[in-house]
């Protein structure tokens, strides 16, 4: 997802998954260090530091979520 900073990149990217998110469950959505400026390397995504979280349901459901994700340089076509 292109961005002018390797942070507005991640901003971008992880927005709508919180908007999601949101509409099941009441979580925090956290990155691994370096996750929201260092490029060329794994970085891992959260929630609710990889504990499970319960969904806004019945019968009662449980979510984890975790991502692995790169920050690459944007490459103009």
């Amino acid at each position: 997802m292109p961005g002018r900073t390797p942070t507005e990149a991640v901003d971008d990217f992880l927005e709508p998954l919180k908007d999601a998110v949101a509409c099941v469950a009441q979580a925090k959505f956290t990155v691994s260090p370096g996750g929201r400026s260092q490029r060329g390397r794994d970085h891992a995504l959260t929630l609710n530091n990889d504990e499970p979280v319960k969904l806004k349901c019945s019968p009662a459901l449980m979510l984890r979520v975790t991502m692995h994700y790169e920050i690459l340089p944007n490459e103009p076509v």
